[in-house]
């Protein structure tokens, strides 16, 4: 009787295992590419052949923020080619409405929507955004830039002090290392700073060549420090993540 037993547990396990393997093998399996970009300009460029479809692949995830509108539009797979120089951007949509911490690299699987996009049914290998007070997105384009112009005058005296938040910019080093973020209109011009106080030197920092826009995602502490007998408005970064960004166009591959 036990022999039998035994022998009926095993094959509901087998069975299970197989199902296991069954839901996780994709249509479109690209998981053992470390180069998707060809695959995803495919997808792109044709997607009516492939709607409907499952999928999986990794590569990195990335918000994509308007700086115009102070909005995280959508986020989107990104890959890149072998030269670095053209970029595939594949939007995805999760129901629950959570992504993974932008500038990571996950595993994603789901289907190819219609509407061209992939509907996340699951990502393997995330992390998520640290936890904060106050998100500035939740702030029209003026009122974060008020937000910030009002912490750099009152410092340690702004009901915020202390308090962590997430923000998106324009990442920018300066002479003497120091690194700000800022705030860009619609054409591309500044309209706030802050500076990204980095004490114990341990995070790599995105960077960007020449004038090319640099975005990311900060989150950290609103806070000071002290150089030279002076003290400075700054954010302590928490974390910080790539981004993508568009201002008025919004192009999925270049």
């Amino acid at each position: 009787m036990k022999k039998i037993i035994s022998i009926g547990l095993a094959l509901i396990t087998l069975l299970s295992l197989l199902s296991l393997t069954s839901c996780s093998k994709a249509e479109i399996d690209l998981r053992d590419k470390d180069n998707v970009y060809d695959d995803l300009a495919e997808i792109i460029k044709n997607h009516e052949s492939y709607k409907g479809k499952t999928i999986a692949f990794t590569a990195e995830c990335v918000a994509v923020y308007n700086f115009s509108t102070n909005k995280v539009v959508r986020y989107s797979m990104l890959a890149t080619d072998e030269s670095g120089e053209k970029r595939a951007l594949y939007e995805i949509r999760s129901e629950d409405n959570r992504y993974p911490k932008t500038g990571k690299e996950v595993t994603v699987f789901g289907t190819i929507n219609k509407e061209n996009y992939i509907e996340v049914d699951r990502y393997k290998g995330a992390d998520y955004t640290k936890k904060f007070d106050i998100d500035a997105l939740d702030f029209t384009p003026n009122e974060l830039t008020d937000f910030i112009k009002n912490y750099r005058k009152e410092y340690s005296n702004s009901e915020y002090y202390g308090q962590t938040i997430r923000i998106f910019g324009h990442l920018k080093s300066v002479e003497d290392g120091y690194i700000f973020l800022l705030g860009l209109d619609e054409k591309g011009q500044y309209v706030w700073d802050i500076e990204i106080y980095d004490p114990k030197g341990k995070f790599d920092f995105p960077t960007a060549e020449g004038d090319t826009v640099n975005p990311v995602e900060i989150v950290g502490k609103l806070s000071t420090y002290t150089d030279k007998n002076v003290v400075y408005a700054c954010i302590e970064v928490k974390q910080v993540g790539r981004a993508e960004s568009v201002f008025k166009e919004d192009i999925a591959i270049k």
